[in-house]
């Protein structure tokens, strides 16, 4: 079954204003770590183009993100955006403030920054910037569902989000599919909600889903993107220790970045393991035994 056509032949209009083409904002960071009292950490992840950064303008009812219409971006910032929760009026509690982590987005065609980069990136800015008590909501992966590439969550892709594996955070992560309000998608909507049920049934996708994630859809606009952001509000926050050590562990598991380099103690047992095994063990090739070799042991 063929898509419908895009009658725009490039970035699909909207129902709504276009998307904010304002400048950059500064990241909101002076030199103090994000603390318990910050408010609620949830980071946002997805391809290129996803709707990232139109998620953070949405949801702040304001341009605070340059948003991005190709593949490909020059922009491998992790910027944070802090915005107020409707919902929560008291500013002395903490889920009064939600920051946002906007990340630079995945399976781009920038060949200089590689999804491997992008995560020791998203590690490092976790290090830097988030104390060990700063509180995190969960991970919002976006979806564009008027994109058909994923063949990213293939299992021989390396996925980055294939590699979670705690529990705990696996149940605060949302895969979030958007772009819902495109003219096109809403009168063909049928096609996309099938193309959206056959997401969920790839492997990869499956996989999270039946381990504790949620599935969402962001629908493009200040409701949706509060609804969203709701659902993992409803969630007990994590501490930003857990979610820097995934993030420090998927570093070791992903092609093209190396685990961290071991201490002394590590190297030691290492070499330590390696003269105690006997050399003809560690050095002659393993073949498997031929047909007449099976047949003379076996008995008659």
């Amino acid at each position: 079954m063929k898509p419908p056509s895009n009658p725009s032949m490039g970035s699909p209009k909207k129902v709504s204003e276009p998307e904010p083409q304002s400048p950059r904002s500064p990241v909101q960071f002076g030199h103090d770590a994000l603390k318990a009292s910050s408010g609620i950490l949830i980071l946002l992840m997805g391809q290129t183009g996803a709707g990232k950064s139109h998620f953070v303008n949405s949801a702040a009812g304001a341009h605070k993100a340059s948003v991005s219409h190709t593949l490909s971006t020059n922009d491998f910032t992790v910027r944070k955006h802090i915005v107020d929760n409707p919902r929560v009026k008291d500013p002395r509690n903490v889920r009064s403030k939600v920051i946002l982590v906007d990340t630079p987005g995945l399976n781009n065609s920038n060949a200089k920054h590689s999804d491997a980069d992008i995560i020791k990136s998203i590690a490092v800015w976790l290090n830097d910037y988030c104390d060990d008590d700063a509180l995190v909501g969960g991970i919002i992966f976006l979806h564009d569902i008027t994109e058909d590439r994923a063949t990213v969550y293939a299992d021989n892709h390396a996925w980055p989000v294939k590699y979670f594996d705690s529990p705990a955070l696996l149940q605060h992560l949302f895969l979030t599919t958007g772009k819902w309000d495109m003219d096109f998608v809403k009168d063909n909507r049928k096609y996309y909600l099938d193309r959206e049920k056959s997401l969920k049934g790839m492997q990869a996708w499956r996989r999270l889903l039946n381990r504790g994630a949620t599935s969402c859809q962001y629908e493009g606009n200040y409701e949706s993107a509060w609804k969203v952001i709701g659902r993992v509000l409803e969630m007990e926050a994590l501490r930003a220790q857990l979610l820097r050590k995934e993030f420090n562990t998927i570093q070791g598991k992903m092609p093209g970045l190396q685990r961290p380099k071991p201490g002394f103690w590590r190297k030691f047992r290492n070499l330590f393991s390696r003269v105690s095994v006997p050399f003809w063990r560690s050095s002659a090739p393993i073949t498997p035994p031929s047909r007449h070799q099976v047949e003379d042991k076996c008995p008659v």
